[in-house]
């Protein structure tokens, strides 16, 4: 499940890229990059591990326990909301993007909503209950896709990308309040609770600060020394980069799971037949990455100027340069 999830979600994030580059320009992209990731940044290092702790504590079924999780998770959005508001001059300056100014603060009311998201999502996670879960996911993405598509025809400027950031945290949210069951969370501090909760998060911190830096680094690093136009044709050749890549490796894991990670050539040496599968199973994500029929880099680049508008083709060069970094990735 958790495969098809996250394929289904990265096939629908690639198809209303493709979509999106159409209507909106570059300079878009670019200060929605940076906005998503100070909005990463701020969820990530305010992470409290409360999903991880319902999922391992013994009290994890516990309705005292699961309400003082809900409470915390609505209070640390707010005050999200209040932090990005506080900074989002100073970042708008240091960027030298006025409007960020205006789109982050509004953009960060999405932290606030999925702080109301209950508790029943990390119950199912804790109860392996994952084909509801995920086909929510997808659900709720798939509406969000089509509400910023329609939103880009309708504004052609970045505030359709905060709309569908919004959008889709409300959508989330009221997916999983009616349809997923467990206990009906309501406000409640317990003392133990909130105790044990805030103990389990402090281990997190440190995994959480390596994880930003090495997943979003680079964009609010070259968001200072690229034009927006420059860093929103990064993010999406970054993005058509990548992706397929781990599409692929969640593919042969899938197929042989009992490979350990190794260098290729190992794994050539090792696994003789390992990464081909089922016959034609990964054809698609094959094509769009360059294995198949010639050199990577060069049919991956085609694919991406085939589909992309004019604007936004010179995301086909760095994609290119993005899988051809990685030759771990090449079976």
């Amino acid at each position: 499940m958790s495969i098809i999830g996250f394929g289904g979600g990265q096939f629908m994030r690639l198809l209303s890229n493709l979509l999106l580059t159409r209507i909106l320009s570059p300079d878009d992209f670019g200060l929605m990059t940076l906005v998503t990731g100070f909005l990463i940044g701020l969820t990530m290092f305010s992470d409290m591990g409360l999903g991880p702790s319902i999922q391992q504590s013994k009290r994890g079924d516990d309705p005292a326990f699961l309400d003082t999780a809900w409470t915390l998770k609505i209070i640390r959005g707010g005050i999200l909301l209040g932090v990005s508001t506080l900074i989002a001059w100073p970042l708008a300056l240091f960027y030298n993007a006025p409007q960020f100014a205006q789109v982050f603060p509004v953009a960060a009311i999405s932290l606030l909503i999925a702080g109301f998201n209950p508790t029943r999502i990390d119950t199912a996670a804790r109860h392996m209950f994952l084909g509801r879960l995920t086909a929510i996911e997808l659900i709720a993405q798939a509406i969000n896709i089509g509400i910023v598509v329609l939103a880009a025809y309708w504004l052609h400027s970045v505030w359709a990308l905060v709309i569908g950031n919004i959008a889709g945290a409300a959508v989330m949210l009221l997916l999983t309040w009616l349809f997923l069951p467990g206990h009906i969370n309501r406000f409640r501090l317990e003392p133990e609770a909130r105790s044990e909760l805030v103990h389990f998060g402090k281990w997190i911190f440190l995994s959480t600060i390596c994880g930003f830096l090495l997943f979003q680094g680079d964009r609010l690093i070259l968001g200072r020394v690229l034009s927006l136009e420059q860093l929103g044709i990064y993010n999406i050749g970054q993005f058509l980069g990548t992706v397929p890549m781990m599409l692929g490796g969640d593919r042969r894991a899938a197929v042989h799971p009992n490979v350990p990670p190794t260098s290729s050539l190992r794994r050539r040496q090792q696994y003789p037949h390992f990464g081909q599968g089922p016959r034609g199973c990964g054809l698609p994500v094959d094509l769009w990455r360059g294995d198949a029929g010639g050199p990577r880099a060069r049919s991956g680049r085609r694919a991406v100027r085939c589909a992309l508008h004019p604007c936004g083709r010179a995301a086909g060069d760095h994609r290119a340069a993005a899988t051809a970094a990685d030759p771990d990735q090449q079976l």
